[in-house]
Order: C-alpha cells, then structure tokens, then sequence
C-alpha cells in the first residue's frame, strides 16, 4: 500500500507551481465561480451534519469510515487541532475537507462533495485553501492517505495532482500464538 504525501512550502506560489496542469485548471474553473471558503475547529460532536453525509457517501462506494465519535473525542480533547473547511455557494453547502493536525504534519480525514460541487471542482478549492491556510498555521506536511491508482484512481489522481509524492508503506505484520510458527517450543517456555 502506499500513500500520497505533500510538503507544504510557506510560499504559495511555490505550491502551485508542484501542482499538475489539470489540477490548476480546476482550480482556476472553481475560482470562477462565486465559491466561499470557511475554515474553523471542528465541533466535538458526533452528530454533526459533515459525518452523517460522508456515511451516505461510504455506503455508496464502498469503505469504512473513521468512527465519527472518534474523531468528535479528538476535537474535544485538542482544540483547533481537526480543521473543517466548508464550501458555500449562497446558502448551499458544495462540499467539506477536515483536516486532523498533530505536530507540524496534518492529515487529511475527510473530503465530501455534492454532485453540484463536484461539477464546479469544488475540491480542488477547498483542498488548494487548506494547504495555503494550514502552512500559515505551521503545518509543513499533509498525510493525503491511501493513494491507490489501481483501486481507486481518480482519488489518487486527485492527490498526486497537488504535487504530493507517493510513499510505499511497510508489510502488516501479524502474531498468533494459534499458528505453527507462533507457538513457543516447551523448552524455550521453561527458559523464559
């Protein structure tokens, strides 16, 4: 497995000159439109409006989301540290990315959309405010996820268009005592 990383530079006009060509003009299509961008602290509340659309949004492509009481323990226990940035186009909702700080890397959480959204490149807006808005806050590395062109590649495509390079993850490892090589011979269990 891998996953997609991204060094933030204090400058923008440096991170955009890493971003690929159809990602900027995305950018430059949702600039077009008369898109508000707001960021602020996530509320510590499992039930809030931005979990209940991302469960729809599992169910219908199939993955599990993080525990949304989870990540509502993590803002009540660090405040400021999970960033919601919301966009609006007069009183709708377009989409929203939530962003979980911790040192000076951030991790991206959770990226939702609506077809109307989508169809404006909304992401590509709420995701170039959150690497400007987050370098200004210190954050010097986004953790993108999973990155997995053959799985699902136009989410791939999407973060490796920000200039984010890829990095291959170690094996998963696993113990059991119930396997043939897990078990402990007798006498090395007398000697331990």
């Amino acid at each position: 497995r891998q996953i997609a990383e991204l060094a933030l530079s204090p400058s923008p006009d440096a991170m955009a000159g890493a971003l690929t060509g159809k990602w900027r003009n995305r950018l430059r299509h949702a600039l077009q439109h008369d898109i508000q961008i707001v960021r602020g602290a996530m509320p510590p509340d499992p039930r809030h409006w931005l979990f209940s659309a991302e469960a729809l949004e599992a169910r219908h492509l199939g993955y599990q989301p993080m525990s949304n009481v989870m990540v509502a323990a993590l803002a009540a226990a660090r405040p400021g540290a999970a960033q919601l940035f919301i966009a609006r186009r007069g009183g709708s909702v377009l989409g929203a990315m939530l962003f979980l700080r911790h040192g000076s890397t951030a991790t991206y959480q959770i990226g939702w959309s609506t077809k109307a959204g989508r169809a404006i490149s909304v992401n590509n807006l709420l995701m170039w405010r959150a690497m400007i808005d987050l370098s200004t806050l210190g954050i010097r590395r986004l953790d993108l996820g999973l990155a997995d062109p053959a799985l699902s590649p136009g989410l791939a495509h999407f973060k490796c268009g920000t200039g984010a390079d890829l990095r291959q993850l170690g094996g998963t490892w696993f113990w059991s005592g119930s396997l043939p090589f897990g078990r402990r011979s007798t006498s090395l269990q007398a000697s331990a």
